[in-house]
Parts: structure tokens; C-alpha cells; sequence
């Protein structure tokens, strides 16, 4: 038995989750812009509380570890470690990319391949690729959108766009007749539930001290 809080902060999204295993307890997010620092961990407060749950039952902290917000992913990482020490219990990472995938699979049947696309500003996007069962095959990257954006974008049968950063791309991509397009999928802390009680059970943990977003890109300008 395991009660892990999962938390999401690579988007505006500020998002929290407790699971009991993969069962959703209690959630609460807000999607107002980036209030994570003034929201996270009254938020991670309120769902314990609202749950009867001790902070100190909890077993596991899964963190959405990006790519996304630089500022975003700072704050998770800063709590989730917070409490990993406070606590003495492990830290999960789930790749962002892999958490949204992993709920629009569930649309599916058949699924078919999955492209979630992340908005990374400017003109750009982070984005990935996913077969029919679910299995990345093309790992997660940082795209420039231009004119020859459709070439790195090669697919023998049906995909599905999907998350914030569809739009940028989405007049290209229509070219692919048979494409799905999904625009208002954004990370949330349910994501993780399930892919963290998994990681959980194959104690596929994180070293506190050493574990670190994945930024993908510099985040810092020289």
C-alpha cells in the first residue's frame, strides 16, 4: 500500500495529485499563469487535509520532470527534494511528454501513433513520438518551427497531435490527412498517478541529491 503525492508544475497548470496506489485521492489545480510559488504548497496542504492524510503516511513524491517552464520545473523539483529529505521517502520522475501521452492512449482503440507537442516559446516546441503501444519511438526534442519543420515529420499511418503547442504547427501537419488534432491537453498531476504507482512497485526511484529536470534546452542565455 502507498500513498505518493504527485506534482505538476512544468506548464502555467500548478497541479497536485494524492494517489492511494494509482486511485486518485484528492487533486487541486489552478491555471492562472505561473502561481506556482504562491500556490504549490498551499495546495499540497489543502488535498491532505481534505483527504485525512498525514504528510507523514506519504511513501513517494512523483515530480513531472519537463521538459517545460524553466521557472516551473525549479519550484517542483525545489518541493518534491524538500520533502524527499524531510520525509526520507523516494522521488519518482515521469517525463511530461510520457504522462500526457499515457492519458490520451486511453482515447484510443486502436491507438495510433501519438505526437505530444509541448509550446517551448518563441517558435518552437518539445515534442516526441510514440507507437501503438505506447513506446517511444522517437525521443523527446526540441523542434524549430520554419518552413522545413514537416521534414523531421515522416509517418506511415494515422498519428495524433496533441497538448498546447499543436497550434503552432497544425497548418503543416495537416497535409496528413487521416491526423487527429487535440489542442487542450496540458499536464496535470493525474497524469502521473498511474506511470508513478508503476515506477513505484519496480522501485524505479531517483537519487534525491543527484535527480534534476529535464530542462532540454540551456537554461541560461550566454
Amino acid at each position: 500500500m502507498a500513498y505518493i503525492l504527485n506534482i505538476e508544475t512544468t506548464s502555467t497548470n500548478c497541479s497536485v495529485a494524492l494517489a492511494f496506489e494509482n486511485n486518485i485521492i484528492a487533486s487541486k489545480h489552478i491555471n492562472e499563469g505561473f502561481t506556482h510559488i504562491e500556490n504549490l504548497h498551499p495546495y499540497i496542504n489543502h488535498i491532505l487535509t481534505q483527504s485525512h492524510i498525514s504528510i507523514f503516511k506519504l511513501q513517494a513524491i512523483a515530480i513531472s520532470s519537463g521538459p517545460g517552464s524553466y521557472t516551473g520545473l525549479r519550484i517542483g523539483y525545489a518541493t518534491a527534494k524538500g520533502l524527499s529529505f524531510a520525509l526520507n521517502i523516494p522521488i519518482i520522475s515521469i517525463c511530461t511528454l510520457q504522462a500526457m501521452t499515457h492519458q490520451v492512449f486511453q482515447l484510443f482503440k486502436p491507438a495510433p501513433l501519438l505526437c505530444p507537442m509541448i509550446d517551448a516559446k518563441r517558435m518552437e516546441i518539445y515534442t516526441a513520438l510514440y507507437d501503438e503501444q505506447n513506446q517511444m519511438i522517437n525521443p523527446v526534442k526540441s523542434i524549430v518551427i520554419n518552413d522545413n519543420t514537416i521534414q523531421q515529420f515522416s509517418f506511415n499511418s494515422n498519428c495524433c497531435f496533441f497538448g498546447d503547442g499543436v497550434s503552432k504547427i497544425k497548418n503543416q501537419l495537416s497535409q496528413y490527412p487521416s491526423s487527429i488534432f487535440i489542442e487542450n491537453i496540458i499536464p496535470n498531476a493525474n497524469m502521473l498517478c498511474e506511470l508513478a504507482f508503476k515506477k513505484f512497485q519496480n522501485k524505479q526511484f531517483e537519487n534525491t541529491f543527484l535527480t534534476s529536470p529535464n530542462y532540454l534546452k540551456p537554461y541560461f542565455l550566454k
